[in-house]
């Protein structure tokens, strides 16, 4: 049994440095070894841990059901219900969100800009509010010196 693990060498210091590419080839070895070296590959983020067997799968898919039963209220379903797996790539993933983060932005922006200015008659309206405000300010401010004036008048 042969086995053969291919790999590169990028040289970055130069940008027209060539490219080192080597094979290294596993050969009379028991495949005890080879499925450790495998093992620690795909734990450290190959694309290996993406396979899994029909009977891992069964297992999972019976302790998910176990912990289901102890934790299951009369109204809900007997059966646990499936894992939602979500096979796209991340590139994928990120896309979507990063579409979803422009869309509440440009919905946003359609809010913000939705603001219509005031009409004419909206405007003579106000301008009537604020002269009465005014009115009724100036008013007061009157009053108010008028008692000032009887209080200073009544102590002499």
């Amino acid at each position: 049994m042969v086995f053969r693990i291919y790999g590169s060498v990028r040289y970055t210091r130069y940008h027209n440095a060539p490219t080192l590419k080597s094979s290294f080839t596993f050969s009379n070895i028991p495949t005890s070894i080879f499925r450790f070296i495998l093992r620690k590959m795909s734990s450290s983020g190959s694309s290996l841990t993406k396979f899994v067997s029909e009977k891992e799968l069964d297992e999972k898919r019976q302790q998910r059901q176990k912990e289901w039963e102890k934790v299951r209220q009369p109204d809900q379903p007997l059966e646990c219900p499936e894992e939602v797996v979500d096979n796209r790539s991340l590139f994928d993933k990120l896309q979507e969100q990063k579409k979803k983060k422009e869309d509440e932005y440009e919905e946003e922006q359609r809010n913000r800009n939705s603001v219509k200015g005031l009409e004419e008659d909206e405007v003579s309206f106000l301008d009537y509010i604020s002269k009465q405000q005014e009115r009724l300010q100036k008013e007061r401010e009157k009053e108010q010196a008028n008692v000032m004036e009887e209080m200073s008048i009544s102590f002499e």
